[in-house]
């Protein structure tokens, strides 16, 4: 379980959650497009007026990335809230936001101007990894026609299954029909 806190406030995310949220700062992390770091701020639920992808991306960068001279210019932000308009910001997302402000903040003060991106990288990595292998082990799960056991199958043991219940249905559609 992971928690993002901030000013002893707390919330929980789920494996999935954490998996969206890392996606979000992987992408800020490895300066990706413009268009692939809207796309995984839109996987959040984040909603905008306009669903501007420039301005998502801005926005996220400006969350998670470096601090820029451009930030501290009032007219960047304005020119930035002109583009478009935040109607929904997922509650999974504000906790994890503020906690990177406060620890971004506070090293600004020290005179560090630091990516958290960059810093949680790899822990955003694990936790993309372990809700992949999550998701492929619960959907690898079938039970076996002897036992209602659960094993795991590979794709090419799930397919030949297939086939053999396919085949198996349609020799019983044959006997039926006779």
């Amino acid at each position: 379980m992971t928690f993002s806190c901030s000013l002893f406030q707390c919330k929980r995310l789920t494996s999935q959650e954490q998996a969206e949220v890392a996606r979000l700062v992987v992408s800020v992390a490895n300066n990706e497009s413009d268009e692939k770091i809207a796309d995984a701020f839109r996987a959040l639920g984040v909603q905008t007026k306009n669903d501007n992808s420039e301005f998502l991306a801005k926005f996220a960068k400006l969350m998670f990335g470096p601090l820029q001279s451009c930030h501290l210019d009032h007219a960047w932000h304005k020119r930035l809230h002109n583009q478009d308009e935040i109607k929904h910001f997922p509650t999974q997302l504000t906790m994890v936001y503020r906690t990177s402000m406060l620890l971004r903040g506070l090293a600004v003060s020290l005179q560090f101007n630091v990516s958290v991106g960059d810093l949680w990288k790899a822990h955003a990595e694990e936790a993309i990894n372990r809700y992949e292998i999550h998701v492929e082990e619960s959907i690898a799960l079938v039970p076996q026609k002897e036992s209602p056991i659960l094993r795991r199958l590979s794709a090419k043991d799930v397919v030949e299954e297939l086939q053999e219940l396919t085949e198996e249905l349609q020799q019983d559609l044959a006997a039926k029909s006779k």
